[in-house]
């Protein structure tokens, strides 16, 4: 080995010492005067394997070095590199480097597969679907997997080796999760050891007693054991789904129960003793529950696991010995053959079997939540996995496909086999068959083969085959039957002829007894006993409407049997003549039971009005009954002599003076009782006047003597006897005036009840998150309204009694108006200060307007608030000072209007061309001063014939347009910025460089007029300048040639002619070519130039 070999190996052992940090040994000196005591210190049994540690590290490293080396081919001398070259750190620098790519060669885990599926199964399926798409997610998957391996090699690099303090390393890439750095065996570490050791120990719950037992007993309840008996599905023979999602929600049901009356009593008895937490501190105790409730969930999610994959397991494709067998039936239905259930119901069931098995053990109360008794309960979280119950899904979805394959293909050949009986073709034989002429014979031939070939095809039930034998066999057997028919109808129709015959007669002799029965009401005369007169009315009417039923029966029966309908006149003639008195007897009742009542009733509850309007309708209808009966007498009386006369001419006989009718009788004495109680009405409307009040009945008592206050004993009958007649005119005069009292009264408690459902309608402003009023002409026209109202009500002589109160709602409403005017005052000027004050630049510009702004902001928002939550317009401008606080705001707003006019007035002072703006073009431009562009849109208003300005992307002025896109670049840039926010400081510096620009343009254009054409000219200049260069040279060819003579001003026209013929050709060129493509500005520029040239000429 050459010297240099050697020197290198020797610079790389130094480097590895260097990597591995020296054993720090304690100090001599620790303060112990005893020498054994002294010598038991020093020693450390964890020192000397460290030491030992480090000498086996060191040594390996150098015989893999020696070795890797050697085989090293030698290599050529080194140069003698200048001694900053080889330096300790660059040393330092190239051995890191070395040991880190032997730390990254080393292999690294890669990424697991369930990560990746995880990953995926975040993505939604409408972002998977696609060749592309497949192909980015997989490109992405080798992204991910990449960055996980690069990712892992840093952190086990930051783990393994100390990055030394070299500048020039290259950085290995951003932030890791912090974690020990190397191996550094400098510090002690065995008191570290010792302490984590009592931590672990005193936090370490699994090791507990306790724990042991919770183990063992759920071991000795859930070993090899599932929520549901699988075993016995395959023996059931074919099974319904419904049936088999019966059966396994059933058993999930029962083991449930059957878990928490077992194992779950058994749980909390274990922690209902006492030595159940010794050892544990108070403040452990829910650490040490949550250990136990960890533990319980994974005992339960273990049991619903194994359910889960012993479910799947009856689906193994290679083991079939347990799947189940369900039933299937091939229907037809809607025009087209298909299984019930279908396939893919049938895979609904089986899944949904899975999500019901994990549906099982989720409601199981927490340990510390059962003993605490609270009526909120904890559960134990018992979710399976989702990718548990995702692999279980997929598992049984690929199974039940593959075992539906026999079944598809089953029901293919049977679609292919006897398809044509559905789609027609069967159909269209039939048709064909019949559109042809065949005999009887061949459609019995036909007939048979069809029967036979359904004989071959189907099993026909019995049931069908006794069918169709009874239908052959039909004729014979039914003519004895419908000789039986006949003479059964006959039998049956002489029977319900005697029936109806015996009905007629029984209605005859009904309708006779309600005619006595009606001869009967004409001799009522006992007042009294109107309630059983109406009664037997009612009863009459009942019975008459029976026998009308009885009636319409018997003439529909007549009807079948072909006879001639049956006339019942005198049931007719009862209808009619029952009404009068059934009216009658019913307007009488009710007269005796308004009479009682006004009389014996309360008498304040009285009202004349009502009162005399009653009696009027009953007077009007007893009136009209009386009439009637007259009538209806004099008729009878009529009928009778006319009878008389026929049946004796020739005998010679007194005639009878007639019957006084009782009826007539009755209705005259109820028309005297009528008017009776006409002559009370009077009295009634003057006492019994709703606006009587204390006062008043004090003075009625004063007239009489007595006291006369009503009380809820006073009746009308008592009053009467009380002979108050000859006080009555007197008694008008107070009830007069207590009219006019009350009708005033109820006015206003008519105004004041008004408001009580009557708000501000209020509405959002803008985003502010402020609401202001809205339609409030409604209210203001109603305040207006109701203070003439009190106004004139005051007024009257007969407001006295409440003058106080109607005094008091004046100013109320009053106060709401003016408060209302001095909130739509403050609303209106806080609307319009609004917008300009939330601009910062306004607030710095204006900081004295500002803060009293935000002053009257603040009193606005508290009120709004206040309305928006009891916007009713009693409720909110009750509230103290609101008037006041809203006259404050008005003045401090008056005092911004001022300071903000001035502030623009000074502004126009200083730039006079803003006097061309409105204010509020103004504060738009003034609100974002940090915003040059904002003026754009005003400068047409400014500068007639500036439409824009081009401003640099660092806001710099450039150049100038005009309203027809003409561009004229600014003598120098004017900087907005230098400007400071102030606009009208670069706004004169548009100005005056606006003038002194077009004055060099035009200095150009006039260099440039001699140089070029005229007709090319004239389209490379803006046309101001244009007809100002024009102007110009016309001016002073034309005083040349004048001063030649005649025959230059001859060849001087022509000039101008061709001239002008040049710009008209140029004109209508460009309108033929233009198509929109050169704007009409241009065309106009060139049009004004021929007038002018035209004038010239």
């Amino acid at each position: 080995m050459s010297d240099t070999n050697k020197t290198a190996i020797a610079a790389e052992k130094e480097a590895l010492n260097l990597k591995l940090p020296p054993i720090v040994r304690p100090l001599e000196d620790i303060g112990v005067g005893a020498p054994a005591q002294s010598k038991l210190l020093s020693y450390r049994r964890s020192k000397e394997q460290q030491k030992t540690i480090n000498q086996l590290v060191i040594e390996g490293a150098k015989r893999n070095l020696a070795r890797t080396l050697d085989k090293r081919t030698p290599s050529s001398p080194e140069p003698d590199y200048p001694p900053t070259m080889t330096s300790e750190i660059k040393k330092k620098g190239f051995n890191y480097i070395y040991l880190k790519q032997c730390v990254e060669s080393s292999p690294i885990v890669p990424i697991q597969q369930e990560w990746l599926d995880h990953m995926l199964m975040l993505i939604p399926e409408s972002l998977k679907e696609g060749k592309e798409r497949e192909e980015l997610i997989q490109s992405l998957i080798n992204e991910v997997s990449s960055d996980f391996e690069k990712s892992m090699k840093r952190y086990l690099v930051r783990s393994v080796l100390v990055r030394p303090p070299v500048k020039w390393l290259e950085d290995e890439g951003g932030h890791l999760p912090e974690s020990p750095v190397g191996l550094d065996y400098s510090k002690l570490w065995h008191s570290n050891y010792l302490q984590t050791r009592k931590q672990i120990l005193a936090s370490l719950y699994i090791v507990h007693p306790t724990m042991k037992m919770l183990l063992d007993l759920g071991y000795t309840t859930f070993a090899n054991t599932v929520l549901l008996d699988l075993t016995g599905i395959r023996g059931k023979g074919p099974i319904d789904c419904g049936s088999l999602k019966n059966d396994v929600s059933i058993q999930a049901r029962k083991a449930e129960e059957k878990i928490m009356n077992t194992w779950y009593p058994k749980v909390i008895s274990l922690f209902t003793k006492k030595e159940s937490l010794e050892g544990i501190k108070p403040e452990k105790l829910d650490a040490f529950y949550n250990c136990v409730s960890t533990l319980m969930s994974n005992q339960l999610k273990e049991l619903l696991k194994r359910t889960v994959e012993g479910f799947v397991k009856l689906f193994d494709q290679e083991d079939q010995r347990g799947l189940p067998i369900f039933k299937m039936e091939l229907m037809f239905d809607d025009d087209k053959m298909e299984f019930y259930p279908t396939f893919q119901d049938l895979e609904d069931v089986v899944l949904g079997l899975v999500e019901r098995i994990a549906e099982a053990l989720q409601n199981v109360q927490t340990v510390p939540s059962w003993l605490s008794g609270t009526s909120t309960t904890v559960s134990l979280d018992t979710e399976l996995p989702e990718h548990v119950l995702q692999w279980a899904l997929d598992t049984l979805k690929v199974a039940v496909h593959h075992n539906l394959e026999g079944a598809r293909k089953h029901y293919e050949t049977y679609v292919e086999k006897y398809n044509w009986l559905l789609d027609g073709t069967a159909v269209k034989l039939i048709e064909t068959f019949q559109a042809e002429d065949h005999t009887f014979d061949e459609y019995t031939e036909e007939s048979k083969r069809r029967m036979s070939y359904f004989l071959d095809v189907f099993l026909f039930p019995p049931e069908d085959l006794t069918l169709n034998s009874a239908v052959l066999m039909w004729p014979w057997k039914i003519n004895p039957i419908f000789d039986e028919n006949d003479e059964l109808l006959e039998n049956a129709k002489h029977k319900k002829e005697n029936e109806l015959i015996e009905k007629r007669e029984k209605l005859i002799l009904e309708v006779e007894k309600e005619s006595r029965l009606m001869e009967e009401f004409a001799e009522f005369a006992e007042l009294d006993h109107m309630q059983q007169y109406v009664t037997d009315v009612r009863q009459l009417q009942k019975r008459i409407q029976e026998s009308e039923e009885a009636v319409q029966f018997i003439n529909k029966e007549e009807e079948l049997f072909r006879w001639e309908l049956t006339k019942y006149p005198e049931l007719d003639k009862l209808k009619v003549n029952i009404e009068p008195y059934q009216k009658f007897f019913n307007l009488v009742l009710k007269w005796q039971r308004t009479e009682k009542r006004w009389m014996d009733g309360g008498f304040l509850d009285l009202n004349g009005e009502s009162m005399e309007a009653e009696v009027d309708e009953f007077s009007r209808e007893i009136f009209k009954t009386l009439k009637f009966f007259q009538t209806k007498q004099k008729k009878e009386l009529q009928e009778k002599r006319k009878a008389a006369k026929r049946r004796s001419l020739g005998e010679e006989k007194l005639e009878e003076e007639p019957k006084e009718n009782p009826t007539i009788t009755m209705c005259t004495a109820v028309m005297e009782q009528i008017k009776v109680i006409k002559e009370y009405i009077p009295t009634v409307s003057i006492l019994c006047n709703p606006g009587m009040r204390t006062r008043h009945w004090k003075q009625l008592s004063e007239i009489v003597g007595y006291d006369l206050t009503p009380d809820s004993g006073t009746t009308m009958r008592k009053v009467l006897k009380l002979n108050l007649t000859p006080y009555l005119e007197k008694f008008e005069v107070i009830s007069a005036g207590a009219s006019k009292e009350f009708s005033l009264e109820k006015s206003m408690h008519t105004m004041m009840g008004t408001w009580d459902d009557i708000a501000f309608h209020i509405s959002l402003y803008r985003d502010t998150g402020v609401c202001i009023l809205s339609s409030v002409d409604e209210i203001q026209a109603l305040l207006d309204d109701q203070i003439i109202k009190t106004q004139t009500m005051r007024g009257s002589p007969f407001i006295k009694p409440f003058e106080k109160e109607i005094k008091a709602w004046e100013d109320r409403l009053i106060r709401i108006q003016e408060t209302t005017d001095e909130w739509l005052k403050v609303q209106a000027h806080w609307l319009y200060l609004e917008p300009i004050f939330c601009s910062e630049d306004i607030m710095q510009q204006m900081p004295e307007e500002g803060r009293q702004f935000q002053t009257v902001d603040r009193y606005w928002r508290d009120i709004m608030k206040f309305c928006t939550k009891d916007p009713k317009v009693l409720a909110v401008t009750s509230l103290t000072g609101l008037l006041e606080k809203l006259q404050n705001c008005n003045e401090l707003l008056e005092k911004i209007m001022k300071g903000l006019n001035a502030y623009l007035e000074k502004k126009r002072l200083f730039f006079p061309r803003f006097f061309f703006l409105s204010n509020d073009e103004m504060l738009e431009i003034l609100s974002e001063t940090k915003d040059p562009l904002r003026v754009q849109p005003h400068l047409k208003k400014c500068f007639e014939g500036i439409t824009k300005l081009e401003f640099l992307p660092n806001l710099d002025i450039k150049a100038m347009y005009s309203s027809e896109g003409e561009r004229v670049e600014l003598i120098a840039l004017i900087s907005t910025s230098a400007a400071r926010g102030a606009v009208e400081k670069w706004l004169i510096q548009v100005e005056d460089l606006m003038l002194r620009s077009i004055h060099d343009v035009i200095a150009a254009a006039r260099l440039a007029y001699p140089e070029s054409a005229r007709r090319d000219w004239v389209r490379e200049w803006p046309g101001q300048v244009v007809l100002c260069v024009s102007q110009m040279f016309w001016t002073s060819e034309t005083q040349e040639v004048i001063s030649s003579g005649t025959e230059g001003l001859k060849k001087y026209y022509k000039e101008l002619q061709d001239q002008l013929n040049d710009i008209v050709e140029l004109v209508s060129h460009m309108i033929q070519i233009s198509s929109g493509l050169l704007s009409f500005d241009i065309i106009g520029n060139m049009t004004t130039l021929m007038l002018v040239s035209l004038i010239a000429t």
